[in-house]
């Protein structure tokens, strides 16, 4: 039993010892990623020749339809411009924070001296856009590998458009004002079984009379996922109608750890 004990042991040293931690950093996709310089979008965005962004261990899924200007799924941005704009079509690729997460030397986020995280245009991120109409697993990401890997966690953020028609409203969807709205981002994973294990993510709520919507970059814990051989990401609002949400279902995405 001693022995048996030993060789255990030493297996999961080794296991250990081999693990590698891969944090997302689009500055090295191996996707081509140039932007547009009024907008921040990825030029790729419209192009259908482009279905993925790659980058390091990630593959993440993108779509679009260019005779009908639409993506869906996910594109880069680095735009750093989180102004109110009257044509949405402008900040959708825009995030609140106003950049992407800066990574320090030893691949750990960056924060100043008060411990907020710093952030910078110089360093792109990833938009999604979910609509339950391109199917439920249209935003998706998966492992260049094939293989699980165990999920650390994520930094997410609302985009510009999403905000301000929480905040404002807009013809399509209306302001959050009424107890109990909310919108909600729900992380699954998938494991080599084919089951889920999902963890939900506030990022617009109203109670008791306070809005509270989130602004910067929220770190999301995803180690109760487990292994898991892709992630996708669905949202909810309370403001949905017979045609699905009227929130606008835009999130961005920054840091993934694995």
């Amino acid at each position: 039993m001693k022995k048996l004990f030993t060789i255990v042991a030493t297996a999961m040293m080794a296991a250990s010892l081999n693990a590698q931690t891969i944090t997302l950093d689009l500055t090295k996709s191996t996707t081509e990623l140039t932007f547009d310089s009024e907008t921040g979008a990825w030029t790729g965005t419209f192009d259908q020749a482009q279905e993925v962004i790659e980058s390091q261990s990630f593959i993440f899924i993108h779509n679009c339809n260019p005779d009908w200007y639409t993506w869906w799924g996910f594109t880069a941005s680095n735009s750093a411009d989180n102004s109110r704009r009257s044509d949405y079509i402008t900040y959708q690729y825009s995030n609140m924070a106003q950049g992407g997460i800066v990574l320090d030397e030893d691949g750990s986020v960056k924060r100043d001296e008060n411990g907020v995280l710093e952030v910078s245009a110089e360093v792109p991120y990833l938009v999604a856009y979910y609509s339950e109409y391109n199917g439920k697993n249209s935003t998706q990401m998966i492992f260049n590998d094939g293989m699980a890997h165990e999920v650390e966690g994520v930094y997410v953020n609302l985009n510009s458009y999403a905000y301000y028609n929480v905040l404002e409203g807009n013809p399509y969807g209306r302001t959050f004002n009424r107890e109990d709205d909310k919108f909600t981002l729900t992380i699954h994973g998938v494991k080599e079984d084919e089951t889920e294990a999902t963890v939900d993510v506030t990022m617009a709520s109203y109670a008791n009379g306070d809005l509270s919507v989130n602004r910067g970059w929220k770190y999301v814990d995803l180690t109760s996922l487990g292994a898991v051989n892709e992630l996708y990401f669905t949202m909810d609002s309370s403001d949905s109608g017979a045609y699905g949400m009227n929130t606008p279902g835009y999130f961005c995405l920054d840091k993934l750890t694995i």
